[in-house]
C-alpha cells in the first residue's frame, strides 16, 4: 500500500468474510486469526459505536495523524500521534475525531480473534484496554503492510500467513513501546571496545560521530549512563578481570593490553573499581 496515495476520506480494508456481520466473530476453534484489517484516512467527523456490547474479537487501533477520543467502558481517553490500543472483545466502547477540520486523522485497525490471542498479546507485552505510545513506530507501519500485502495477494496458506504476520505485529507493537530513537553512537562506541589498548581521547571519539565534544558527552551520557571516560575505565577493568584469569600473562603485560602503560597506575585503578589489587583478584580465582 503506497501511503502517499491515500487521501482524506479514503481507507483500505481487507475482510476475512464478504459479510461485515462475520467479520466480527469471536471464534476460538482457531488459535489466533485476523477477521479485518485495514488503514482510514478522514477529514469529516464519523463515530464507531459499541458502547452497549463491545465487539466479540479484539480492537487494536493506531493513530499515524490527528487525534481520536475514545470512550472505554466510562472512561474518556484521546488518543493521538503513534499511539495505540488493543481493546478486548465484548468490552464497551466508541470514538470519533477530534477536530477533523484541523488536521487529517489516519490510523491503523486490526480486528481479530482465537483461543491464542490473550496469550500472543501477553507473551508480546500488550495489555488490552491501555493507552500505549511507541518511541519508534516505523517498523510497526512496515509490518502492517505485510499484512496487509498477505490479505491482498491470498497466497497459499493465507490463515497460517497471517497469524504469523499478525504476531509479528504484536512483538513490534511491544517494542516500539521501548526503542530509543536517539542517535546511538555505534562508530565511536565500537572503535572504544576495539582499540581499548590505544589512547582514547573524547575529542577523537566526538569527531568521529561529527559531534562537538560538549555535545558528545552530554549525548554520550544519555545514551549509555555515564560519561565517556568512564565507560572506557570500566570497559578496561571488565577486560582486565578476564585478563588475570590466565596464569600466564604478567599483571604489566595485562595494564599495557588494556590501556595502561604504568602498572602502578593500573593497580590504583583496578583496586578502586573492584576493592582490591590485580594480583589479589587472580588469587581469589586461582
Amino acid at each position: 500500500m503506497n501511503k502517499k496515495s491515500m487521501e482524506a476520506g479514503s481507507s483500505v480494508s481487507y475482510f476475512k468474510n464478504a459479510s461485515p456481520a462475520l467479520n466480527n466473530s469471536d471464534d476460538k476453534e482457531t488459535d489466533l486469526q485476523v477477521n479485518c484489517c485495514g488503514e482510514s484516512v478522514t477529514d469529516y467527523y464519523f463515530k464507531e459505536d459499541y458502547s452497549r456490547r463491545g465487539r466479540n474479537d479484539f480492537y487494536i487501533i493506531h493513530v499515524t495523524s490527528g487525534a481520536i477520543k475514545l470512550f472505554l467502558s466510562g472512561d474518556e481517553q484521546i488518543l493521538r500521534k503513534d499511539n495505540f490500543i488493543c481493546i478486548s472483545e465484548h468490552t464497551p466502547f466508541s470514538f470519533y475525531p477530534v477536530a477533523p477540520e484541523d488536521r487529517i486523522l489516519r490510523y491503523y485497525w486490526i480486528h481479530f480473534t482465537g483461543y491464542g490471542a490473550r496469550d500472543a498479546l501477553q507473551k508480546s507485552d500488550i495489555m488490552t484496554n491501555t493507552v500505549y505510545k511507541l518511541k519508534n513506530s516505523k517498523s510497526v507501519l512496515d509490518q502492517y503492510e505485510k499484512l496487509f500485502y498477505e490479505s491482498r495477494t491470498c497466497r497459499k496458506n493465507l490463515e497460517y500467513v497471517l497469524s504469523v504476520e499478525l504476531r509479528n505485529a504484536f512483538l513490534r507493537l511491544g517494542r516500539a513501546r521501548y526503542e530509543d530513537t536517539s542517535p546511538r553512537l555505534d562508530v565511536s562506541v565500537s572503535y572504544i571496545h576495539s582499540h581499548l589498548r590505544d589512547n582514547l581521547s573524547v575529542e577523537s571519539l566526538a569527531a568521529m560521530e561529527f559531534l562537538g565534544v560538549s555535545r558528545y558527552r552530554e549525548l554520550f551520557r544519555e545514551v549509555m549512563g555515564c560519561s565517556p571516560s568512564e565507560y572506557i575505565v570500566r570497559l578496561r577493568i571488565m577486560k582486565a578481570k578476564d585478563l588475570l584469569t590466565q596464569p600466564s600473562l604478567a599483571i604489566a603485560e595485562i595494564a599495557d593490553r588494556v590501556g595502561y602503560r604504568d602498572r602502578l597506575y593500573f593497580q590504583r585503578v583496578f583496586k578502586k573499581y573492584v576493592g582490591m589489587t590485580p594480583g589479589e583478584y587472580r588469587e581469589r580465582q586461582g
